[in-house]
């Protein structure tokens, strides 16, 4: 039982092409959480702690605590808190039930302030991912700060639902959030409507729009997510949601909104890959209710 749970944490978090470890230090050193175990009647308590990895570009420490139930090849994980930091910055809790049989990690929830990530994680051959992000209610300049992203144009409460499908090398993402008292720089916005798509790290919004009072704006645009938040991605690889629409060399670290020569046209760029345009609707817009 033991082994197993030195392993099984090892290649949990050693799945992701996004961790590595520094350089100088030595395999055995790199793969070797501190890991207790108490037997207790049918289940084993945990505690573990794992510090100096390095999580998408990003220096990251872990620990928790928990209970470990094992029913032939069947393991169940109810974990609380499991507590992460970034970069040394504000530790985060959270809590999870995860069940691990024949390579597959079925997450029944993973929940943080705001969120729960629910689905499974198919380790053979190779990762594949299907995750439900349930958004409840999450402040963008609070997760931007864990993140280690300071001084992001945008800022809102919002909530709504993100799916994450496929494999780590081209994965899937889509879903719809809205925002309410949101703001763009210094221009406030009432509600925003996000329905988004695309591949790492390209996402596509479309069939989105601003509520700003009485006036009403079609929103769509393109991201390059990893670029914004300094994520390693590859690339070389294409995208069928990257789209072009400003001139590659444009200076990154520049943003804000370009002139633009149609009316009611306004284009928000952030960088030289990323942007949104505005639209306004000379129609009133009937704003229907969205369910989450």
């Amino acid at each position: 039982m033991t082994r197993f749970l030195v392993f099984f944490f090892i290649f949990v978090g050693l799945f992701n092409s996004g961790f590595s470890y520094p350089e100088k230090r030595t395999f055995q050193e790199e793969v070797s959480p501190t890991l207790f175990l108490r037997k207790e009647d049918s289940f084993y308590s945990c505690k573990g702690e794992w510090d100096d990895l390095i999580f998408l570009g990003k220096k990251l420490s872990l620990s928790f605590q928990g209970r470990v139930k094992k029913d032939k090849d069947l393991f169940i994980f109810n974990l609380n808190p499991i507590r992460i930091s970034l970069n040394q910055r504000k530790t985060k809790n959270f809590s999870s039930y995860i069940i691990y049989k024949g390579g597959v990690l079925t997450l029944s929830y993973f929940r943080g302030e705001g969120f729960i990530i629910s689905g499974n994680i198919d380790f053979s051959p190779q990762p594949v991912l299907k995750l439900d992000i349930d958004i409840k209610g999450m402040s963008l300049r609070k997760l931007n700060k864990f993140l280690g992203v300071e001084d992001f144009p945008f800022q809102g409460d919002f909530r709504g639902k993100i799916t994450l499908q496929g494999r780590l090398d081209n994965l899937l993402i889509e879903g719809k959030l809205e925002a309410f008292g949101a703001n763009l720089e210094d221009y406030k916005i009432e509600r925003v409507f996000l329905n988004f798509r695309g591949s790492f790290p390209w996402i596509y919004f479309s069939d989105s729009y601003v509520l700003l009072e009485n006036i009403h704006l079609d929103l769509e645009g393109t991201f390059n997510l990893a670029k914004l938040y300094n994520l390693p991605y590859n690339k070389s690889s294409g995208s069928e949601y990257k789209k072009d629409f400003l001139k590659p060399e444009e200076n990154t670290s520049l943003r804000g909104f370009l002139d633009s020569k149609a009316s009611g046209v306004f284009v928000y760029r952030l960088g030289s890959e990323s942007f949104l345009k505005f639209t306004l609707k000379k129609d009133p817009l009937q704003v229907p209710e969205i369910k989450f």
